[in-house]
């Protein structure tokens, strides 16, 4: 028995909405696929080498040279409280390890000032601290009793720790995108080199080089004395975070999922890990290097444990949500805080999950282990806190924080506490 003909008058409107669907999902493939250019041309994770040329970029014509009075913060006696703190992250390799440093908890607060919001802790030597507040402004204060001995506006924007080397300070600023060298007995402006775009980088120095990286997707080797660049790394994507340094490589990754080992006197690359691809993951925090491994941490919250000499992947994890925070890691354990609040624990040789505690604020700013305390705060929730380093049971805390908590010496904590920074005793 023969089928009837399909009624064309009642079939056509049927398929008006297929036909309009089909348009809307070929218009929203083409913005699509617009925006995947975009986001190539932004990231290119194929383009990287040393970079002789330096577009967009302004080198000091001349340098001027430190104060050598014996007034100065970098020779002035007797000393107070040691060791020396100079880097964001404590050393080169940025492990925020103070575990020798044996102090308790905060308990007692000796003197509290305010600076303006601080996104990354002091650094400290000889008895002074120095810091940036994100208005710009650079301070060199007294640790015993926070006099002021100069304070500097040499940016509109600060997102770093300052370097401690010798007779200098060392600053990066976000706005306008510099790395500067500073007088450390009068903050005066010894020289600034203009990057071609903003740094988030915490310097670093070593033998005589600042280290520091800028949104203009290089890594750079600067003359601690002259401002001149030695060399300049350009990779695939912008940089967001500070390189890191051990056994005279330097570490680095970016947003397109990079990471990079570089020979830290040439600027040679030795190897290249993609982590990610132009679409896939970003890095934005540091990479910490300990007994041979560098830890990297994507925002997707993916975690790899790289063999620092190779570049192969020794282990890796993964934590929920966002991650920003650089790792800490000391005695044998990596701590990670991620944006919904927990901090984990792992085993730094193997990988294995040792503990986590969920504090229920925001966490974008790295944990630092003093003693054995892993000290971490929240953006949202505005608090700190003290977790043991071997269970993770809450040990202090504090109604006040937002980015990373703070430093220690031998005699005292000082905490970077919203926009108040204090000196504290156990």
């Amino acid at each position: 028995m023969a089928t009837e003909p399909p009624d064309t008058n009642t079939d056509r409107p049927r398929r008006r909405p297929l036909v309009v669907i089909a348009v809307i999902v070929a218009l929203l493939a083409w913005v699509g696929g617009i925006a995947i250019a975009a986001l190539a041309v932004r990231s290119s994770p194929q383009r990287s080498a040393l970079d002789t040329q330096l577009q967009g970029v302004e080198q000091p014509k001349e340098a001027l040279q430190p104060t050598t009075q014996p007034t100065t913060p970098a020779t002035s006696k007797p000393r107070f409280e040691r060791p020396c703190w100079p880097f964001y992250g404590r050393t080169a390799a940025r492990t925020s390890d103070a575990s020798d440093i044996r102090l308790g908890v905060p308990r007692r607060k000796k003197w509290d000032m305010r600076i303006g919001i601080m996104e990354f802790p002091p650094s400290y030597c000889d008895g002074v601290l120095y810091v940036n507040n994100q208005h710009g402004d650079t301070f060199a204060i007294r640790a015993r009793n926070h006099r002021v001995l100069w304070r500097r506006t040499t940016a509109t924007l600060y997102d770093s720790t300052p370097a401690i080397s010798g007779d200098r300070v060392f600053v990066g600023s976000f706005t306008p995108g510099n790395v500067q060298a500073l007088d450390r007995a009068t903050g005066r402006r010894l020289w600034r080199l203009r990057t071609g775009g903003a740094v988030e980088s915490s310097p670093v120095v070593v033998n005589g080089l600042v280290y520091a990286a800028s949104a203009d997707r290089r890594v750079y080797a600067i003359d601690e004395s002259t401002g001149r660049v030695r060399w300049a790394f350009r990779t695939g994507g912008e940089i967001k975070h500070s390189p890191s340094l051990a056994r005279n490589r330097v570490y680095v990754g970016n947003y397109a999922a990079e990471v990079f080992s570089l020979d830290a006197r040439t600027g040679r690359k030795i190897w290249r890990r993609a982590l990610g691809g132009v679409l896939g993951d970003r890095i934005y925090a540091s990479i910490p290097v300990a007994n041979g491994i560098a830890y990297v941490v994507t925002v997707r919250g993916h975690v790899y444990a790289l063999d620092a000499r190779t570049g192969d992947t020794r282990w890796q994890a993964s934590i929920p949500g966002y991650a920003y925070a650089t790792p800490a890691v000391s005695d044998g354990r990596v701590f990670i805080g991620n944006y919904p609040g927990t901090v984990y624990a792992f085993n730094a040789k193997n990988g294995r999950s040792l503990w986590r505690e969920d504090l229920g604020g925001t966490i974008s700013g790295s944990p630092t282990v003093i003693g054995d305390v892993v000290y971490v705060s929240s953006l949202s929730a505005r608090r700190s806190w003290g977790l043991s380093a071997a269970r993770g049971a809450q040990v202090w805390k504090n109604g006040n924080g937002r980015y990373v908590a703070g430093i220690a010496t031998d005699g005292s904590f000082y905490l970077s506490l919203g926009s108040h920074l204090s000196r504290w005793v156990a």
